[in-house]
């Protein structure tokens, strides 16, 4: 397979790279690329005719299957090295440039809150109240999202433009995509280039899981299960009452006490994976061992050694 590309920075189009390196992350607010260039081109020196803020939009893929679009966002740091990196951030860069207006609420949905601080946004939001709520001074709108991540325990981050706020792997436009098939070992077939999986028995998973409900009056019911001196894992849910906590944290215990994998895998740049996608890891002669992950994180490199995509796995899909 022969690796193209076409990478906007600008005015500029390049179709030969030094390198690619995109991250994106349901832990994190926006998506991260890194484009490593020649000092110079065409005679003319990259780090003076690049500026921040450019517009940025990165088309990898192949010659046989056609490009993709893998990131779109905008020029953050130019750096000063030779080969030049450019450090780029999507959406997020004109959010941490952008104000929050300070204001008070004695009560607001999430969708009005997001729709104050962001009027030309799309946004997945589910039917949430917070109150009371104020936006403090001298807050950008991208440290009150992480604010409100960090608060009521959200996934919150932007794709293809349009941002997703809800409770962790709730992100119906993902799940009803069918799950992707990756072959770890399977005559014919593996589309894995190698992992770093280890599949692991329920009873070798020490978890303690704290559940957190916020309610709508901004009041929090809290429940713990699982093992003492295990690792912590905290869920929220949203005005759930005790009663309905407990059912709640005693099913999401068992979704990280299982038996299947942890860890994750490369592939080559297709099959096309994105974060909150689901991964169905199957092996040949071991099929007891098969079954259905969210994928929490992708990492793509892209450059003279390859176009590359890894997978990090989350909790185990149903």
């Amino acid at each position: 397979m022969v690796n193209i590309c076409e990478i906007t920075i600008g005015k500029f189009v390049f179709h030969n790279v030094n390198h690619v390196h995109i991250e994106s992350s349901r832990r994190k607010l926006g998506d991260e690329c890194v484009i490593t260039l020649p000092r110079r081109y065409e005679s003319k020196s990259l780090a003076k005719e690049i500026k921040e803020g450019d517009q940025v939009i990165v088309k990898l893929g192949y010659q046989e299957s056609g490009l993709v679009t893998e990131f779109i966002g905008y020029v953050n740091i130019i750096g000063c090295n030779t080969p030049v990196e450019i450090s780029c951030e999507d959406e997020v860069y004109n959010l941490k440039r952008t104000m929050a207006k300070p204001h008070s609420w004695s009560s607001i949905s999430l969708k009005d809150l997001l729709k104050y601080m962001m009027p030309s946004i799309n946004a997945e939001v589910p039917d949430m109240t917070l109150s009371p709520f104020y936006i403090k001074g001298e807050l950008n709108v991208a440290a009150a999202l992480e604010k409100i991540r960090d608060d009521y325990g959200l996934d919150i981050y932007f794709r293809d433009g349009n941002l997703f706020a809800g409770m962790a792997y709730s992100e119906k436009a993902m799940t009803v995509i069918d799950p992707i098939i990756y072959y770890l070992k399977w005559t014919g077939k593996t589309n894995v280039i190698k992992n770093d999986l280890e599949f692991r028995r329920a009873d070798s998973f020490r978890i303690k899981l704290k559940a957190v409900s916020m309610l709508p009056n901004n009041k929090v019911i809290k429940y713990e299960c699982g093992d003492l001196d295990g690792e912590i894992r905290t869920i929220h849910h949203y005005n759930k009452t005790l009663a309905e906590l407990k059912i709640l944290a005693d099913e999401d215990l068992k979704n990280f006490k299982y038996d299947g994998y942890k860890g994750k895998f490369q592939t080559f740049g297709n099959p096309i994976s994105r974060q909150g996608m689901i991964a169905d890891l199957t092996e040949e002669g071991f099929e007891e061992k098969n079954g259905r992950y969210f994928i929490d994180k992708v990492t793509v490199d892209f450059g003279l050694n390859g176009y590359r995509r890894e997978n990090e796995l989350g909790r185990m899909a149903s």
